[in-house]
């Protein structure tokens, strides 16, 4: 008799503590705190993007000249540095005379101050955030206008 009852009564909680262990489960599953701002902190929203930035851009122009002979302008900028790229034709093959830069901006005027010496100050002067005037900073004249890729 004590084996029937010891049977019957081990049935009964095995049966009610899986019950029990499952709706547990569940609850805790489903339960969440009313926020997940962890207070009363208010949402930050998000800035637009800065249409003057150039970090991680690039610009470029192809220009022909009356003589017929073309270049191609390119300027590639990285966190801090930049690369100044005039690529032209020289009979046959093409020449890329390649400049290293170090960049500040200020809204929308770029200044390029050359790595090595005897290079050209250069000023860009960016236009609706897609037009970029490039000028030899010590004489203003212009060298090229390049837009963003």
């Amino acid at each position: 008799m004590y084996n029937i009852l010891k049977t019957k009564v081990m049935k009964y909680l095995t049966k009610n503590l899986l019950m029990l262990l499952m709706v547990l489960a569940m609850g805790v599953s489903f339960a969440s705190c009313g926020s997940d701002g962890g207070g009363d902190e208010p949402t930050p929203t998000p800035t637009p993007t800065d249409p003057n930035e150039v970090k991680y851009t690039t610009w470029v122009e192809n220009h022909t000249s009356s003589d017929g002979s073309s270049f191609k302008y390119s300027l590639k900028f990285a966190a801090t540095t930049a690369v100044f790229e005039i690529s032209y034709k020289e009979g046959t093959q093409t020449v890329t005379d390649t400049y290293s830069y170090t960049f500040t901006r200020s809204n929308n005027l770029v200044i390029l101050n050359p790595q090595e010496a005897g290079n050209a100050t250069l000023e860009g002067r960016i236009e609706n955030g897609i037009r970029m005037s490039v000028t030899n900073a010590s004489n203003s004249s212009v060298i090229c206008v390049l837009y963003k890729q």
